[in-house]
């Protein structure tokens, strides 16, 4: 006779038997699973994640945050982040303390959120010092205090994190926190650009037109605005619009074609008059006339 606790085993040892699998795939194998399908990657990973497994933890919650694979669900994915930072691992930490700055799935605490970067700041969590530069920086959960926010800044940008190089660059270049050193400022721009951050190589490439490199400056506007923001690609767009360098104005209407995939029709109008002037060469008004029509339909839609 089959006892009344045999029967609901199977289910109980549900995770185990994922896990066995996934133990059994090759390292190819593993990573086509997790990256492929949202929802069967999310499966796995919530198996895992229920077995204690804390990378896997952290993961589910981050597809919680982003609904990605499965449900957004903000306070699931708070839960998870405070079941894998019960181990001491400096990623959840700081993703709990980006959840109490930002409000999501918990009340909206800045206090908390100091208190949680600075845990994994000290636990040489790059992210975090950074983050914890921002909170010392703006005086958020904790009084201002520049001198500790160039502190975790340098901390996180000796690490390789290109967001942490542009505002130590910055603190180098406005004086926060340290004594303005232009020239140690330009390093750490220069640094940051080569990291692949998008502000980092909107300032270097700014810095190179003062310079007078007109040509290096022109392709590291182009990389920041690839990747950039649609603010960021806007700003550039004009800088390079407005600027008395051809070589730069050229540049312009490939920046102009970025902000168009935003689907704004602004971007759609300035686009169009920027190939009506003929920027990079002679004027298309056919191309121009396109893009009217497509800022037209959609300020139709909007009054409709």
């Amino acid at each position: 006779m089959i006892k009344s606790d045999e029967k609901t085993s199977p289910a109980l040892h549900l995770p185990d038997l994922y896990l066995d699998k996934l133990t059994q795939l090759s390292s190819v194998e593993l990573e086509r699973l997790l990256t492929g399908d949202a929802k069967q990657a999310a499966i796995w990973v919530r198996m895992a994640a229920i077995k204690g497994i804390t990378a896997a933890q952290i993961r589910l919650g981050r597809m919680c945050l982003e609904g990605y694979g499965v449900n957004k669900n903000p306070a699931e994915a708070f839960s998870w982040f405070q079941r894998a930072a019960a181990s001491q691992d400096a990623d959840a930490i700081n993703m709990l303390a980006r959840c109490y700055e930002n409000g999501w799935g918990v009340t909206l605490n800045h206090t908390l959120a100091f208190q949680h970067y600075a845990q994994a700041a000290q636990l040489d969590h790059d992210w975090a010092q950074y983050n914890l530069g921002h909170c010392f920086l703006d005086g958020l959960g904790t009084q201002r205090d520049p001198l500790l926010a160039f502190y975790w800044y340098q901390k996180a940008a000796n690490q390789g994190h290109g967001r942490a190089m542009n505002l130590l660059a910055r603190c180098y270049e406005e004086g926060w926190g340290v004594e303005r050193q232009l020239k140690t400022a330009y390093h750490w721009y220069h640094k940051s650009a080569e990291s692949g951050y998008f502000r980092g190589q909107y300032n270097w490439a700014s810095l190179l037109v003062d310079a007078g490199r007109i040509h290096e400056a022109a392709e590291w506007f182009l990389l920041a605005a690839k990747q950039g923001t649609q603010n960021v690609r806007r700003t550039i767009a004009r800088q390079l619009v407005q600027s008395p360098h051809p070589h730069l104005q050229a540049n312009a209407l490939t920046v102009l074609e970025y902000c168009c995939e935003n689907g704004a029709a602004q971007d759609f109008q300035h686009y169009a008059l920027a190939l009506l002037q003929g920027l990079s060469g002679a004027p298309e008004p056919d191309k121009a006339q396109y893009w009217l029509n497509r800022a037209a339909e959609l300020k139709q839609d909007v009054i409709t």
